[in-house]
C-alpha cells in the first residue's frame, strides 16, 4: 500500500489482499487457490480438508510473500503484510483441533524462516497450548459424561470461561463431543457424530431485468462541506477508571449500583449489539470476515427484559436495526440477508451472492466467491419494509421486497492527487471558536459561512483596511474559515481514463440509510461524501465531512452522521450540532438529542450537541436503556440505575 495516501480513504488490508490474486506468479496462484478451498471447507465443516488446504497454503506462503514484495516494488508501492493470514490464524487453530502435531511443527518452521512473519513468532506456542486444551477438555467430558458446562472452569483454573466456551464449540462442531441445552447452560457428552450441517442457503429473490449501476458524479451536484472530522489517532481515548462506574452530569445521580445475580449475568460472548428506540438485540458471533461460527441472538425490550431467541445456523457479519419498527436485518457470513421481527421470527431472507448485481461486481473487481461477504459493507431497510438498500464495494442498490431493482448507483472513483492533500482539522471547541470569530452560530449552512466570510473580508482585508490590526484579524478570519468550511473537491478522473479491471481506488460505501419517511436515501463513502438520493436514485445533495462515515441515521427530520471521531447533526443541509466522539460510539437518536454509546462510556447530548451527562464504565457496556424513570446500564456482571437523565422517548 502506498504511504502517500491516508489509510482511512482506501480499502482495508484484509480487502486489499485479494487484489494480488491477479498476479500470474505460481506461488501466489497456488496460495490463493488453497485459501479459497480452505474457506469453502471451513464453511461446510470439513475440517480435515481445511487442514490439508491450510498446509498447502503454508507451503506457498513464503513464495507468495516474495512475489508480492517484488510486484509491489515494480508498481512503486511499499509492501505490507496483511494483519490477517488465514492459513496461519485459522489454519493453526484447525491443526490444534485435529491434534495435528506435524502440521503445527511445519507452521512453526515457516514462521521462523520468513522475516515478514516475525510478529507471529508467538503463534506456534499459542496453538500448541490450544491443542493441549482441546485434548484436556475432550478427556474431561469422556471421564465425566453429563458434565454441566458451567462447571468446566473449575478444572481449568488458569483459563478464562470465554476461551473454554469457544473450545467446546469447536469440539462440538468437529463431532468430538455433543451438547444439549439445559436452562442457561449445556450438558456435555462424548460423541463422534458430526454436528448438523449448516442450513441450506436461501435462494435469491431477485427478479426482472438486470441493469447497470448509474455512475454518480460530483461535478453536477452542489457539495456542502462541513468542518473536517479529526483523524482517529488525534482524539484522546477516555481514561480508564478503577471503580465499576463513574457518573457525571447536572442532576444525574446514582440510585442503585449492584452486582447482577449469577442467573442475570450476561453471557461472556455476547459483546455485539444493535439498538433502536424500543429495545436492542445482542449476538455472540465474531465480526471478522469469514467467521464460520453460528450465532445466537438475545432480544431486549425497552425495559431491559431479556429473552433468548433460537440459535441461528449462520454467523453474523453485520446487523442493522430498523429504528421505527424494531425489525432487525442481519447479513451472514454466507452472504445472505435475513430480516427478523422483534420476537426473533424470520420475515424475509435472500441470497445476495447469486444476485445479478453482486455477480457483476464480482467480475469487475475480481472477487472470489469466498470473499463476497467482505464487499457487502452495509444494508438498511425501508421504514415500511417496502425495499432495502445493500452495498457492494462502491455500488449501492435499492431492491424492492418483490425482487425488482429500483435503482443502482456507483460512487465516483477517488482521485489520487486529492487523497494526498492536507487540511485543517480541530476539536468541537476549536470549531466553536472559529464560529465565534466569524460571527456564526448553529445551525448554519456552508453557503452562509461563505457569505459571512466575504462580508468580513470586505471589512478587514488589508487592501481595504489600513489599520494596524487588520492583517492579524484577516489571518484569524482565514484560519477560522478554513476550519469551518473544510475542503471542497468537485473533480474526478475522466471515465475514459478509468480501467475498472485495475480497481483505481473505488470509493467504498461504508454507511447507508433511508429517511424516516422512506422517500429519500443516503449513502456515504470512504471519501467522506454523503450522497442524498430520491426514490429514483437521482442525486439531490452532497455533504462532505472529509473522513470515512461509519453510521448514518435519519430521524425526526435530522440526519446523524458518525465518523470515527465526530458526530454531525444535519437538517435540510444546515449543520445543527457537532460533537467529538470515540471510535466505537454508536448513535441512538432521541427526540431532543441523542445518546452516544461506546464500549466503556455512555454520553447523552441535547439537540445542540451539548453534553447532558456521562457514565464511564470500567468493564464493557453490554446494554443500556431508559425505562421512563431511570437510565440503566449493564456490564457482564454489574447493573447501574441513574435518575435525572432525560427519557429516551
Amino acid at each position: 500500500m502506498s504511504k502517500a495516501s491516508p489509510k482511512s480513504l482506501r480499502a482495508t488490508p484484509q480487502d486489499v489482499e485479494p487484489r494480488r490474486k491477479r498476479s500470474s506468479t505460481p506461488h501466489s496462484d497456488a496460495y490463493f487457490e488453497a485459501l479459497t478451498a480452505f474457506d469453502e471447507a471451513m464453511a461446510t465443516r470439513r475440517y480435515r480438508d481445511a487442514a490439508t488446504q491450510a498446509l498447502i497454503g503454508i507451503e506457498h506462503l513464503a513464495g507468495f510473500i516474495q512475489e508480492a514484495r517484488k510486484q509491489d516494488k515494480a508498481n512503486g508501492m511499499d509492501f505490507f503484510m496483511p494483519p490477517m493470514v488465514p492459513v496461519i490464524d485459522s489454519g493453526g487453530q484447525i491443526f490444534a483441533l485435529l491434534d495435528d502435531k506435524a502440521s503445527l511443527k511445519r507452521l512453526e518452521q515457516v514462521i521462523r524462516g520468513e522475516k515478514e512473519l516475525q510478529d507471529r513468532r508467538g503463534a506456534p506456542a499459542a496453538f500448541e497450548h490450544a491443542r493441549k486444551r482441546f485434548r484436556s477438555l475432550e478427556r474431561l467430558v469422556e471421564e465425566q459424561p453429563g458434565l454441566r458446562q458451567d462447571r468446566v472452569k473449575a478444572s481449568f483454573p488458569g483459563e478464562s470461561g470465554r476461551v473454554l466456551s469457544t473450545a467446546l464449540d469447536w469440539l462440538e462442531k468437529a463431532g468430538r463431543i455433543t451438547r444439549k441445552r439445559e436452562g442457561k447452560t449445556w450438558i456435555l457428552h462424548p460423541g463422534k457424530a458430526a454436528s448438523p450441517a449448516p442450513a441450506k442457503t436461501p435462494a435469491s429473490h431477485r427478479q426482472g431485468v438486470v441493469i447497470k449501476a448509474r455512475r454518480a458524479t460530483w461535478a453536477d451536484t452542489s457539495i456542502s462541506a462541513f468542518p473536517r472530522s479529526p483523524k482517529w489517532h488525534e482524539v484522546a481515548p477516555a481514561p480508564g477508571i478503577q471503580e465499576a462506574f463513574r457518573v457525571s452530569g447536572k442532576g444525574w445521580r446514582v440510585m442503585e449500583a449492584r452486582p447482577l445475580p449469577k442467573a442475570e449475568q450476561w453471557p461472556a460472548a455476547f459483546k455485539y449489539s444493535a439498538r433502536w428506540s424500543g429495545g436492542s438485540a445482542h449476538w455472540n458471533a465474531p465480526r471478522q470476515p469469514g467467521a464460520e461460527r453460528p450465532a445466537g441472538l438475545i432480544f431486549c425490550s425497552s425495559k431491559g427484559e431479556r429473552h433468548f431467541c433460537k440459535d441461528l445456523p449462520f454467523g453474523i457479519i453485520r446487523c442493522t436495526p430498523l429504528l421505527q419498527s424494531g425489525h432487525l436485518a442481519i447479513f451472514s457470513n454466507r452472504s445472505t440477508l435475513h430480516v427478523f421481527d422483534q420476537s426473533g421470527e424470520p420475515v424475509f431472507e435472500t441470497d445476495q451472492a447469486s444476485a445479478p448485481e453482486t455477480r457483476a461486481q464480482a467480475r469487475r473487481l475480481k472477487i472470489q466467491p469466498s470473499e463476497l461477504h467482505r464487499f457487502h459493507r452495509c444494508f438498511t431497510l425501508h421504514p415500511q419494509l417496502q425495499s432495502y438498500l445493500i452495498t457492494i464495494a462502491d455500488e449501492a442498490w435499492c431492491i424492492r421486497m418483490d425482487g425488482t431493482v429500483q435503482w443502482g448507483v456507483r460512487l465516483p472513483l477517488l482521485k489520487r492527487d486529492v487523497l494526498t492533500l492536507s487540511f485543517d482539522e480541530g476539536s468541537e471547541d476549536d470549531v466553536q471558536h472559529s464560529l465565534d470569530v466569524l460571527g456564526l452560530s448553529y445551525p448554519f449552512t456552508p453557503e452562509e459561512a461563505k457569505r459571512r466570510y466575504r462580508q468580513l473580508a470586505r471589512q478587514w482585508h488589508p487592501d481595504v483596511n489600513s489599520t494596524a490590526e487588520a492583517t492579524a484579524k484577516m489571518q484569524q478570519i482565514n484560519q477560522a474559515m478554513q476550519l469551518v468550511a473544510g475542503l471542497e473537491d468537485t473533480g474526478q478522473p475522466p471515465l475514459e481514463a478509468i480501467d475498472d479491471a485495475l480497481i483505481p481506488d473505488p470509493d467504498w460505501v461504508y454507511a447507508a440509510a433511508f429517511s424516516q419517511t422512506g422517500n429519500r436515501m443516503f449513502i456515504a463513502g470512504t471519501s467522506g461524501k454523503i450522497l442524498e438520493l430520491d426514490e429514483k436514485g437521482q442525486s439531490l445533495r452532497v455533504l462532505d465531512v472529509g473522513a470515512s462515515v461509519f453510521q448514518l441515521v435519519h430521524d425526526e427530520g435530522r440526519l446523524f452522521i458518525r465518523t470515527a471521531t465526530r458526530l454531525y447533526i444535519v437538517r435540510d443541509g444546515a449543520l445543527e450540532a457537532l460533537a467529538d466522539t470515540g471510535q466505537t460510539d454508536e448513535v441512538l437518536p432521541l427526540r431532543d438529542g441523542c445518546v452516544l454509546l461506546g464500549r466503556h462510556q455512555l454520553r447523552q447530548l441535547d439537540a445542540h450537541g451539548r453534553l447532558l451527562g456521562c457514565i464511564d464504565s470500567r468493564d464493557m457496556i453490554l446494554n443500556a436503556w431508559h425505562d421512563g424513570a431511570m437510565l440503566h446500564v449493564e456490564t457482564q456482571r454489574q447493573h447501574l440505575a441513574v435518575a435525572g437523565a432525560r427519557p429516551w422517548r
